[in-house]
Formats: structure tokens, sequence, C-alpha cells
């Protein structure tokens, strides 16, 4: 087999599971081995991953055997379950087929494992192939279903021989407003609700063609005397021997469509007075109708605007793979919805939150587009205003402790998945002590933005650097593959604060202090490791000028007057 077999092996000992493992794969199967002692962990397997295979390797005798039949079929009644033990009893062999083992192979006779497995993986198979194809029937017939239960148009069936109802789909009593059953008794009682002023016109059009052939509008007349127009379509379903054997149909309530000339005007009024800009073009894109909120938003009067392209507003900021998906989904008979950067006649940009909608003609050829606009440009501006007031330090523009926290957290996340680390680094400036009062009034927020600046150039592109309180800034570190890689970062911050920090004519020399905590040796939660890496920044402060410390539990276990 090319494709290699993930197998689950319950074995007591590391020999059994050898001795399985050497058997399967000297029989010319590419297997990986997934080895348990016991049944613990069998479960977290079995939920986690696609198996093809499980052996029990384990005495038939000790409860672990059972309990490892019993633990697959609870949980994947179409997963094998192979049984390796020394030979026991008829007895014993019956009663692990009965708890669901396929088969049993003696230690001695082990020449039996590997065409066990392919003719269990074979029978496995065809079992798979029943069940897909059994299912596909079910969820094919239950879309049938879904489709005509729900539809607002009624589906009927018609035997050709005896002209019975075979099926009438639940939208007959909405439409007719009289039950399917009224009608599946007698199908010559729909023409008595046929209006009487179309009567004589459906009652010859059926003796000519039959049902087969029926197809046209009329009137019905509800129980409650109210008259609904009625759109009716039928059509041959042939057997193979090209005989018609059934006759299908689709009946439709066309009533409001007799009162579209009235509502026109209606629509007429309601585009010239929406809020909205809106656009009509003809098939090629040439604009036929514009309405004056049209007018308002870009600037261009209908007079400037009939006769051109809809592309008079392209301002060039967005690609043409944008159009090309725009003028595939249009053309395609699907409505496009996007934001649009657009060019208003004055020249300023503008965002439009845009949906083009095609229009068909009654025989389905496509003749215009539709297109309703919304000027949003004040409410985005609005958004990213506020976005950037909740996630980013007012004074430095950094991130702040709420981005911080969500970078963080999804990199605990990716560093769980793939079993990496990642540090967080606190570092402390202590401006206080370098300025009095006055000058950090001063002073304080240039120095801030001074020093934001020189953490983030010493730094790799895109790290995540958040300001979390006065003068402390916190670092995310990534990709770093050891403790050496951390020090380096560590140094090189230290390095970028060798020269000076200038502002206002001032020349202040900073002395960092650095703490750094690792994920997942100093906690696995992102607010424990920032409360870590602060505690190691302190330690350091205490130390010397220039220092750093990584994180350690004895840290934790200081007096808080010798961590502050």
């Amino acid at each position: 087999m090319a494709q290699s077999l993930r197998i689950i092996l319950v074995a007591r000992s590391a020999e059994d599971a050898r001795l399985v493992m050497d058997s399967v794969r000297q029989g010319g199967l590419n297997a990986e081995f997934h080895h348990l002692v016991g049944v613990k962990g069998l479960q977290q397997l079995l939920d986690k991953g696609e198996w093809d295979l499980v052996i029990s390797a384990c005495d038939p005798g000790e409860e672990v055997a059972l309990a490892v039949i019993k633990q697959v079929r609870q949980t994947r009644l179409d997963l094998p379950v192979i049984v390796v033990a020394d030979a026991v009893g008829e007895d014993m062999a019956v009663m692990l087929m009965h708890e669901g083992a396929h088969d049993f192979i003696t230690r001695h006779n082990l020449v039996r494992l590997v065409p066990a497995i392919e003719r269990e993986l074979e029978e496995l198979e065809i079992r798979r192939r029943h069940q897909i194809a059994e299912q596909a029937l079910r969820e094919s017939e239950q879309r049938f279903r879904q489709l005509t239960d729900n539809i607002g148009e009624v589906l009927w069936l018609l035997d050709a021989g005896r002209q019975g109802i075979l099926y009438l789909s639940p939208a007959f009593e909405e439409v007719w407003e009289r039950p399917c059953e009224w009608l599946i008794a007698n199908p010559e009682r729909l023409l008595e609700t046929v209006h009487p002023e179309d009567f004589h016109r459906v009652q010859a059009q059926l003796a000519d063609a039959g049902w087969e052939g029926f197809t046209g509008e009329y009137r019905i007349l509800l129980p409650d005397g109210q008259t609904r127009w009625i759109n009716t379509r039928s059509f041959p379903i042939r057997d193979q021997a090209g005989e018609v054997c059934r006759i299908g149909g689709l009946s439709i309530d066309v009533s409001r469509s007799r009162r579209l000339e009235e509502e026109r005007e209606m629509m007429s009024r309601a585009l010239e007075q929406s809020a909205d800009a809106v656009v009509i073009t003809d098939e090629n894109g040439d604009m036929v109708y514009v309405n004056p909120a049209f007018e308002d938003i870009t600037g261009y009067s209908r007079e400037e605007a009939l006769g051109k392209k809809a592309n008079l507003l392209k301002s060039g900021m967005q690609d043409d793979d944008f159009y090309r998906s725009m003028w595939k989904s249009i053309t395609s008979g699907l409505p496009f919805t996007d934001i649009f950067i657009n060019r208003r006649k004055d020249g300023e940009l503008y965002f439009e939150a845009k949906t083009i909608t095609p229009v068909c003609s009654a025989d389905g050829v496509l003749t215009h587009f539709v297109s309703t606009g919304k000027d949003i440009t004040n409410r985005l501006k609005e958004k990213e205003r506020l976005e950037r007031l909740l996630h980013y330090d007012a004074v430095t523009g950094l991130a702040n402790r709420v981005l911080l926290l969500d970078r963080l957290t999804q990199a605990i996340l990716q560093a769980r998945r793939q079993g990496g680390t990642l540090g967080v680094g606190c570092v402390g400036l202590e401006f206080s002590e370098l300025l009095g009062k006055a000058q950090e009034k001063v002073l304080g927020e240039r120095l801030l933005k001074k020093a934001a600046q020189r953490l983030v150039e010493a730094l790799e592109r895109n790290t995540t650097v958040a300001r979390i309180r006065d003068d402390e800034f916190v670092i995310l570190l990534k990709h770093l593959d050891n403790t050496e890689d951390y020090e380096a970062v560590a140094k090189s911050l230290l390095q970028a604060f060798s020269e000076p920090v200038v502002a206002e004519g001032y020349e202040l020399f900073l002395s960092p202090a650095i703490g750094i905590a690792l994920f997942p040796d100093d906690g696995v939660e992102g607010e424990a490791l920032i409360a870590h890496a602060n505690l190691a920044m302190k330690v350091a402060h205490g130390h010397r000028q220039n220092n750093y410390q990584f994180y350690n539990k004895e840290m934790s276990n200081r007096p808080k007057s010798l961590s502050s």
C-alpha cells in the first residue's frame, strides 16, 4: 500500500509491540503506529485523528483487552479491531468476537496478521462506500423534500396513464387555500376552481393537448371569492423506452406581476427620493439613470453622467483583480457587494458601500445593472479613529495593553499548537529617577516618544511593542529558538540606549532594566507572563544599571520590598 496506515497498538510490553510492528512491516505494509500500554489515552487518540485499525496485543483474560474493544466500539463502530495474543479457548475467542473484535491472531501464527489486516481494510472500505452511498441517497431525498416542501411554487406530479396525482407540494394549500387531499382525491376538481371567464379557454387547451402540453396563465377563485392569477407550466417525464410515464408541472401565483405597473410608478418615486446613490446602466456599463443622491455624493450632474461609463468614478485605488471579480459575478447573473474607493468630480476620494445587481428581461437576457451605494467615508474614518483609541497608546502610538493581550493570546495558542516557545520582555526606563516633577511634566511625553522609537528600531520588523504604564514597555518575542537568542535581543536593546536620548535640548542617558519571561516554563497565560517579566525587570533594576534578568520562581518568593 502506497499510503501509510495509521494503527493504534495497545500492548503491555515493548517486546509485544515490537513483535507486532515487525510482523506488519515484514508483511509489506507501510504503517505508522501509536503505541499505548493500556486504555489510558485511547479515547483521546480516537477523538483526535483518523485511524485505520486498532490492534490489541494484550492477554484476553486481562480487563484491558476487553476495555480496548468496548471503547473502540462505543466510539467508532466501523473501526476494525484485531486481537493478538497467546492461544485461548474457543469460548474466549467467541466472547472476543461477540464484544466486537474482528479477528483473533495467535502470537505463534503472526503470518496471518497482514492478510487479516488487508481483509479487514477491504471490508471496511466496502462498508464505508455503502454508507456513503446510502447517506447520499438520504440526503438527496431530503434535499428534494426540503426544496419542494418549502418553495412557494406548487409542484405536482401526475401518472400519465390514469391521470392520478402522485405528488402535490404543500404550497398548493397556500396558493389555492384548499387542502392537498381535496385535489388528490379527485384531480378533476382543479377545473372547478378556474374563474368562469377563463374556464372555457383552459378546458379547450386541456382537451387539445392534455396536461402534458399545458402552459398558460389563468385565474382561480379562492373559497372566499377572491381571485388569483396562476401561471402553470407542465412537462413530460419519459421512461427508458421514450414513452411518457409521468407529467410534472409547476404552478405559480403571478398575481403580483399584475400589479407591477402600479408599483413601477411608486418605485420611481422611491428611487428619486432615496438617500442612497442609485445608478442604472445598460449591459455595456453606460449609465442610463442616476438619482439625485448620486449627484449629491459624486458632484456630477445627471446630464454629465448619462451616457458615460460607470467607471467615471474609478479612482485607480483598487486593482484589476477587484474589477474582474465584479464583472465575473454580475455577468453571471449574481449580485456583487463590496466597498468601492471612488473619486468625486472635485478629485476627492470617498468610500462607497455598493451593491450591483444584474437585471434580466422576461426571457432571461441580461439588459441592465442596478447599483445602490452609500457614502460611508465618515463612518470608516470614525471607526478607524475608535479602533486606534481602543488598541494604541495615545502618546507613543505603540500597542496598548488591550492589543498586546490579544496578540499575546494568539501567539500562545500558536505556540501550543506547534509545541514552540515565545518570550515576553518587560523594559523599564525609570524617567522619574532622572527628571524632577517639573521637567517630567515638560519632557515626559517627548522622552516617551523618543524611547518608543528607539525600542522599535532596535527590534525586528513587525515585532509587537506595547506601552503598558508610565515608562514601562512590553515586547512580544516570537520565533526565537533558545535562551541565547533572547539574550541577544536584550543586549541589542541595552546597546540601543547606549547613546543619549535628546529632547528639547536635553541629553538624557536612559538605563533600561529588562525582565524576560518564557512560555511555557514561566507561565501559560498572557497576564502571568507579563507579571513575571515585570517582576524580573524589577529585579534587574535592583542589581545595577543596564541589566537584564530572566524570570525564575525564586523571584516570586522574594519579599515585596526586595523586588519593587
